[in-house]
């Protein structure tokens, strides 16, 4: 399977991306700046979230 990191997942067009990437079976990473915004986009289909904007290579190669 494809893996994608969709910046802003609960934004207009992260909002629809997140959960079509998710119904083909992508393994979605979403980048978002609150946990209320990451339980959003949980809640859309995101498999991973990281919050916060500093150090988001590292923390993705953390996953």
């Amino acid at each position: 399977g494809e893996t994608i990191l969709v910046w802003a997942p609960v934004g207009g067009v992260g909002s629809l991306l997140v959960p079509w990437a998710a119904s083909l079976g992508a393994r979605v990473i979403a980048v978002t700046s609150t946990e209320a915004k990451a339980e959003k986009a949980r809640a859309l289909g995101a498999s991973d979230v990281i919050i916060g904007y500093e150090g988001v290579a590292d923390k993705v190669r953390e996953l």
